[in-house]
């Protein structure tokens, strides 16, 4: 007999973690990774291109190009500064933030946690990206406050053909820890049983 699927829905968000990849694209320890609190949305974009063939007067097959493109949108209620100078590529001088006209990002790696309605999380992991920087929305404080968070975007690229990986906790043979070090690319030595 089948087994029946489990229902389940995601029902929250939170643990954004980065990385600043080096010249190798990968990071050289957990260290390395870094936590930016306050995740409040996350939006993933993957894009794949087909292209069906015709033949004998009709469809014959459909040409696949995998994903083309990888993007990211986050919502964050605030980053700090030297958040910024990590993920975004901006510079800190007397404690202010300063963006210079050839300003680089540079390559990172996330990763994010979701809830599930049975209490299971589940992690995002994109391998390798660069972020955009924010373009703040601002308005006047009226009667009632209302948060004015920070949103960046970024576009991500594959690392060894892979673009992105998901984890379930509840999958079997899930470790949570090689899991991390897969995404941020450093070295994964299981416990000693």
């Amino acid at each position: 007999m089948a087994e029946t699927a489990k229902k389940v829905a995601k029902i929250g968000l939170d643990q954004f973690q980065y990385a600043t990849l080096g010249d190798d694209d990968k990071v050289t320890s957990k260290d390395d990774v870094k936590t930016i609190p306050g995740l409040q949305s996350a939006k993933l974009t993957v894009t794949m291109d087909s292209e069906p063939i015709y033949a004998d007067n009709g469809p014959y097959l459909i040409m696949n190009s995998g994903i083309t493109e990888l993007g990211l949108e986050v919502g964050i209620v605030n980053i700090s500064s030297d958040d910024r100078v990590a993920l975004l590529g901006i510079e800190l001088e007397n404690g202010v933030e300063v963006y210079k006209k050839d300003i680089t990002p540079p390559y990172s790696a996330v990763t994010f946690r979701f809830k599930m309605t049975d209490g299971t999380y589940g992690y995002y992991g994109l391998v390798k990206g660069q972020f955009s920087l924010p373009s703040p929305d601002l308005a006047t404080q009226a009667d009632k406050n209302e948060a004015q968070t920070d949103t960046i975007e970024g576009s991500f690229v594959d690392r060894d053909s892979v673009m992105y990986y998901i984890g379930i906790e509840d999958q079997e043979g899930f470790n949570k820890e090689q899991f991390m070090a897969m995404v941020f690319g450093y070295d994964y030595t299981p416990p000693s049983a």
